[in-house]
């Protein structure tokens, strides 16, 4: 009898209200994350196969922190220098109370 591979798919769902924290989504990451390495080192370590998880609530989360920390780092690279042009502004002034 020739080798046959056979597809399992576990749709897993969890309790969101739980797991998720809109004001912390560092947490909820590691949350989900915990979550998707126990099923893998638990569940499909119990069937032997060779098993991949589809983690897309953790590459959400991921990819908001991701993009969330851009914008931020943008946010301070572009005011350093006006808040830089206004400190020289000020001082150069004379109705600057520096001078």
């Amino acid at each position: 009898m020739p080798n046959r591979t056979e597809y399992t798919i576990f749709l897993i769902n969890l309790d969101h209200s739980k797991l998720l924290s809109p004001w912390n989504t560092q947490a909820s990451a590691n949350h989900v994350n915990t979550i998707a390495s126990d099923i893998n080192n638990q569940i499909l370590a119990s069937y032997e196969v060779n098993g991949y998880i589809q983690n897309n609530l953790g590459n959400a989360l991921s990819a908001f922190q991701y993009n969330f920390q851009n914008t931020l780092m943008n946010f301070i690279v572009v005011s350093i220098p006006v808040f830089f042009a206004h400190g020289i502004l000020v001082t150069q002034s004379p109705m600057s109370p520096l001078t």
